[in-house]
């Protein structure tokens, strides 16, 4: 029998902790319960990344804001170096460039895991070489940019990204896939043929079926009566192979059993034609044999090659596609911070609070700001200054100002300029509400009154 004693709160390094209730107060995220779609989430007014995996780093820094003040440093720091690499005209293409490129960025962890099963289909290979494509565009404008490269994250893309091993990746595949010519099923690439010489007589000899066929037809004729003969032809068909095939409507039926010798056997009929092997055709099978097999047997073994290069370096790919994440979550904030018209906070470790003109990010130009300061220097606690009391008369803003505050400590926990005109905020290690009511800001009527 197992005796609980006590309860403790479990902190996770460098994490602030936030309830459900918090996040559900301050409207981080959406809340599904009430049934609403689309409603209005310090989320979605982040939210401004231009690919799957810089959507996902974003909500994970919000879902678990960081109280590593190197991070946060850092974080800020880079926004800095966005918000004046945007400024400078001449240099606006370096970010519109890598976000340009960020968009319908191929997912490239799910396309690795449906390589083997989707060897030799073209959608794959157009994903993989749109992949390489723009992500050395994208290490291209930041090598161009000293600015950029002040950055961390910028840095870090550079350091995962291996440009040989990328170049050389993107040269094999433009020379093994021939993107100018459709395999007979669209959705399947074709190997460029000089790659190897026997894919190469394959191809030949497929291009030129059309000569073989009629040749074969009218050798074939001549063994035949002429009634016959003017219905003859020969056909390939994938794993049958040649076939000669006869009408076997009207009058052409009376004469195909004379014709026919016991060399002939039938394979198969549809409603006015019969398939037939015979010397010629069995000829054409030894000389040529299944053609189109054959060059799809060549071609997956090219593929094959192409593709464990490929997989050989999917850390590499997959460290790029994490590093474009983390660009992308802070070109979302950047483009954000400026948007909203927000400023950089100094972070301490003083348990300060010392914020000049706050206003809520969902209603910057309709709400009066605030100012709050809260220090606690003193260790004398009757003369500490870390509570402040708010009254008023109802509908007159305190529980405004509760969440412009603490939506305020949360965006500058997760690396956001914040919504003041100037703000020197301590690292926190919790942030805790208790509102009977969770209303929504843009409510017309008091808590005390939706209460």
């Amino acid at each position: 029998m197992c005796l609980l004693t006590k309860f403790e709160r479990v902190h996770f390094k460098n994490i602030l902790s936030i309830n459900f209730e918090t996040f559900r107060a301050l409207e981080i995220f959406e809340d599904n319960s009430t049934g609403q779609k689309g409603c209005t989430s310090l989320f979605n007014l982040l939210n401004q990344t231009s690919c799957k995996i810089g959507r996902e780093k974003l909500h994970s820094a919000i879902l678990r804001p960081t109280t590593d003040i190197k991070i946060l440093k850092s974080r800020f720091d880079t926004i800095d170096i966005i918000l004046k690499e945007i400024s400078i005209k001449a240099n606006e293409n370096s970010i519109q460039s890598i976000i340009a490129s960020c968009k319908s960025l191929p997912v490239i962890t799910s396309t690795i895991k449906t390589f083997n099963t989707s060897l030799q289909r073209r959608p794959i290979w157009n994903k993989i070489r749109s992949y390489i494509t723009k992500t050395t565009t994208i290490f291209e404008c930041i090598n161009a940019s000293e600015e950029l490269k002040g950055s961390i994250y910028f840095r870090n893309f550079l350091d995962v990204f291996d440009g040989p091993i990328m170049n050389s990746l993107l040269e094999m595949i433009n020379s093994t896939i021939d993107w100018n010519t459709e395999s007979l099923d669209p959705q399947t690439v074709s190997v460029v043929p000089e790659v190897d010489s026997q894919l190469a007589e394959y191809r030949a000899t497929y291009n030129d079926m059309e000569i073989i066929l009629d040749s074969a037809a009218k050798e074939i004729s001549k063994k035949l009566n002429n009634v016959v003969a003017e219905t003859i032809t020969v056909a390939y068909i994938p794993q049958l192979g040649f076939l000669a095939a006869l009408d076997s409507s009207g009058e052409t039926n009376e004469f195909i059993d004379e014709d026919i010798t016991s060399s002939w056997f039938e394979v198969f009929s549809t409603g006015s034609t019969k398939y037939f092997k015979n010397e010629t055709v069995e000829r054409l099978d030894s000389q040529f044999g299944d053609v189109y097999s054959l060059i799809c047997d060549a071609e997956i073994d090219i593929l094959n090659v192409l593709q464990d290069e490929i997989l050989k370096h999917a850390g590499i790919l997959l460290n790029i596609y994490n590093a474009i994440g983390d660009i992308d979550m802070m070109i979302s904030l950047a483009k954000a911070s400026l948007h909203l018209g927000f400023n950089r906070p100094t972070m301490v470790d003083e348990p300060i609070l010392n914020i000049c003109d706050m206003t809520h990010p969902f209603f910057k130009d309709s709400y009066v700001r605030n100012s709050l300061k809260l220090n606690n220097h003193s260790t004398d606690i009757g003369n500490s200054e870390n509570i402040a009391v708010i009254t008023g008369p109802n509908f007159s803003g305190k529980s405004t100002i509760l969440k412009q505050c603490g939506v305020l400590v949360f965006l500058a926990h997760i690396g956001c300029f914040v919504p003041s005109t100037s703000a020197i905020i301590g690292i926190t290690d919790a942030i805790l509400t208790r509102m009977q009511n969770p209303e929504i800001l843009d409510k017309p009527q008091s808590t005390f009154f939706s209460d």
